[in-house]
């Protein structure tokens, strides 16, 4: 339930207005804590104090439906009330049919003016009920809004909104982003299903508090991507946290009987060295996990500007790679397999090339790992099949088809 620090003001004030003479206090249990406000009479100073321990609020206070008189001594956290010792008269405030706080009055006397005022202090005390059910209802879509429901952690709009709060104020110091990224979760997911999969994820979010430092804010990107943001001394430590991130993943996750290994690839980008906005820092954190990945997975890698031109480079061959299967730049050479003893070719491996329009002839290792990550291998792959298909047809003899001339290579005897 929300601290009631946007609406004391003025049930203090409302009460004071029914009752002009009488000292009043406005309370609100929560879930580890008091919250308590209170106005002398003739006053318009707002008094107020945060007293450990919701449930220490005493029965007194919270019990039975209906107003009722309590000893201030009865309840120890009227302490801090400047008329504690008082009889004070309690009207419950009710919330879902369980009490969450109270309105506490010290009337000038107990005449016919309090009889009169009545009415109006059980109107009050259920409209601070419905306001409070409104906040509470409010406080909890906005918590929804920035976390994740899975794992409890902050999701995407969380994470921003902490980003975008660090820049603003200016947080002096070095922080980290660290861009972390399950490696083979897909598979968790494709052979052992989603209910699995989910049950890593939570794993892995308990994995990464622990190895975090205190502080720092642990957001679930989406899918299997988690982010951190912590403060750091230097690039060096960001690194070392990194590591210990990734040692921290790299046990092996049990679920049953089932076992398996993931491990996890991270990235890191550090404030201000690397940026100051979060989409700066987030970008510069993912090029870096995605190194990491590209390296072997299982390690952490830093950014550095040398991941940007690389970044450029890979969405320009991606852009040249749909225009080239749209216009068949692909050809096919052909690496013999040759009999020892005989010299003769038993058959050939179709090896593709791409005959790019700038670059010349690229070899395989330069566009078939962005053609794998991105899913065009597979129209290469028909590409290159057809064209072997069709060479083949032409053929008059039954053998292989023979490499190009200039690829052919005799294997001398022995």
């Amino acid at each position: 339930m929300p601290a009631p620090s946007q609406v004391s003001d003025s049930v203090l004030a409302c009460l004071q207005a029914v009752l002009p003479g009488a000292d009043v206090a406005f309370l609100v249990a929560l879930d580890d804590h008091v919250d308590l406000r209170w106005r002398r009479a003739g006053e318009t100073t707002t008094g107020q104090a945060r007293l450990p321990g919701a449930q220490g609020c005493g029965e007194a206070v919270l019990a039975g439906p209906g107003e009722h008189w309590i000893e201030g001594s009865l309840a120890p956290w009227t302490a801090v009330l400047p008329f504690a010792t008082a009889r004070l008269l309690v009207l419950p405030v009710a919330q879902a049919a369980r009490s969450c706080g109270a309105l506490l009055l010290r009337p000038a006397s107990a005449d016919a003016a309090l009889a009169e005022a009545m009415p109006l202090l059980r109107d009050l005390r259920d409209r601070v009920a419905v306001g409070l059910s409104a906040a509470e209802r409010r406080e909890q879509l906005e918590y929804r809004a920035i976390r994740d429901s899975l794992t409890g952690l902050a999701n995407r709009r969380g994470l921003i909104e902490h980003l975008e709060g660090r820049a603003a104020a200016g947080t002096a110091g070095p922080y980290a982003v660290l861009f972390v990224d399950l490696d083979g979760f897909k598979s968790v997911n494709d052979t052992l299903g989603h209910d699995v999969g989910d049950d890593v994820l939570v794993e892995a979010a308990r994995r990464l508090t622990e190895r975090l430092p205190g502080g720092a804010l642990l957001a679930r990107q989406g899918g299997d991507e988690f982010v951190a943001v912590a403060d750091v001394a230097s690039a060096a430590a960001a690194m070392a946290m990194a590591e210990r991130v990734v040692e921290s993943l790299s046990g092996a996750f049990v679920r049953g009987p089932q076992s398996f290994v993931l491990g996890a690839s991270v990235g890191v980008a550090v404030a201000p060295m690397h940026g100051h906005g979060h989409s700066e820092l987030l970008r510069r954190a993912d090029l870096a996990m995605y190194a990491a990945k590209q390296a072997g997975r299982g390690a952490a890698r830093l950014y550095d500007a040398s991941l940007d031109a690389a970044a450029l480079e890979r969405v320009q061959m991606l852009s040249d790679l749909h225009a080239a299967i749209e216009r068949d730049e692909f050809l096919v050479e052909y690496q013999p397999r040759i009999e020892v003893a005989t010299g003769a070719i038993v058959s050939a491996e179709a090896l593709v090339r791409w005959r790019h329009p700038v670059h010349g002839v690229l070899l395989p290792w330069r566009f078939i790992p962005v053609a794998e990550e991105t899913g065009l291998i597979d129209a290469i792959d028909a590409l290159v099949m057809r064209r072997a298909c069709l060479q083949w047809r032409g053929r008059s003899d039954p053998g292989p088809p023979p490499p190009p001339p200039w690829r052919q290579r005799r294997c001398p005897r022995r």
